[in-house]
């Protein structure tokens, strides 16, 4: 026998302060059997509540109507519940912003607001839908329909809904400000970048400057866990990252996006040798020498030869090797290592000593 539904979908517009009006009369049930039990932190609140604040879109809130046993019309939350139960604890200033993600009212509680901040928080618009005459059963088969249609979130998607800290902000300020820089030299697409993959680049790149060549697989989580409540070194990585990026455009730009090199695998490689040649590289041998202006012609040529290897049928039995790091396994660490040696022996004779 086919599946009825009996339940009918209203979609509504609540505003904050709506929520909190159903709340304080009772008739908003923040936690019924449907809720998962997690618990955000003070990070992923401060991150939310940034949101509104700037009045971007959240997602969607699904709330099921029924009756109480005292006959009253009560709403419960089904989707939404970690949001809502984070708006109405910031109205009732139980906790703060953290000024890393909103300087104006960091460390400040709700009632301490300026009252045109507080109005324009109270006034946020919430797209919801309402299921009425909604038994459990049509509940749980409309989150599974929902999410059948849904598209699995790659690595980088799920720490973004995982981490909510320091060492994660920091990636995806660094990534939107280079932005220009990666599609430009067609490091990456927009459809990759709509993926997440412009900030789980600048993590790797970052990763390679602090602490040396890694295995993808195994590295990038780690330090966005160990480095989720503090990044001291954000200060010292952040305008260097933007240096070496503004020094390979000097030196290589209008060759690159045509050069193997504008493949992402492969201009990690010419990050971290750029960035090894200047500043040293954790667990090499540098730094060596910045390339300058002048010996940018030089430095083409060695990408425009090396490019020639590696899409060569025949490649030169010196370059075998190298040209196997650069096609498979191009994300773990003995191919990197194999490249970033490659690379650097060629372009370090280009390099004007810093010693």
């Amino acid at each position: 026998m086919p599946w009825i539904y009996v339940a009918n979908f209203e979609p509504i517009v609540l505003t904050v302060r709506e929520f909190k009006d159903l709340y304080d009369r009772g008739l908003l049930e923040l936690t019924p059997k449907f809720q998962r039990r997690s618990v955000w932190t003070p990070n992923i609140k401060s991150y939310f509540l940034d949101t509104l604040f700037q009045d971007l879109p959240s997602p969607k809130i699904y709330l099921r109507e029924r009756l109480s046993p005292k006959r009253r019309l009560v709403k419960e939350v089904v989707d939404g519940q970690q949001r809502l139960r984070t708006i109405i604890d910031f109205i009732q200033n139980e906790f703060v912003v953290k000024p890393k993600y909103n300087a104006e009212i960091g460390d400040m509680r709700f009632a301490a607001l300026p009252r045109t901040l507080r109005d324009e928080f109270l006034d946020y618009k919430l797209s919801v839908d309402v299921m009425k005459n909604a038994t459990d059963q049509e509940v749980l088969d409309m989150f599974a329909r929902l999410n059948t249609f849904t598209v699995t979130l790659n690595d980088q998607e799920l720490r973004n809904a995982k981490f909510h800290g320091e060492f994660k902000t920091a990636m995806y300020n660094l990534a939107s400000k280079n932005l220009a820089f990666l599609l430009e030299n067609r490091i990456l697409s927009q459809r990759a970048i709509v993926r997440m993959a412009d900030a789980e680049l600048a993590s790797e790149l970052v990763i390679a400057m602090l602490w040396g060549l890694q295995d993808k697989k195994k590295s990038i989580s780690r330090y966005y866990k160990e480095y989720d409540t503090q990044f001291p070194q954000e200060e010292i990585v952040v305008p260097r990252f933007a240096e070496i990026l503004h020094h390979i455009g000097q030196i290589f730009g209008g060759v690159l996006s045509m050069s193997s090199f504008h493949k992402r695998a492969l201009f990690y490689s010419l990050f971290c040798c750029m960035y090894d040649l200047e500043y040293g590289l954790p667990g090499e041998n540098g730094p060596y020498g910045r390339i300058e202006v002048a010996s940018s012609h030089s430095a083409r040529q060695v990408l425009s030869h090396l490019t020639n290897q590696i899409e060569s049928v025949r490649p030169r039995p010196e370059f075998a090797e190298f040209v196997r790091a650069c096609q498979r396994q191009t994300d773990n660490i003995i191919p990197r290592k194999v490249r970033h040696q490659v690379i650097l022996t060629r372009l370090r004779p280009l390099a004007q000593s810093v010693r």
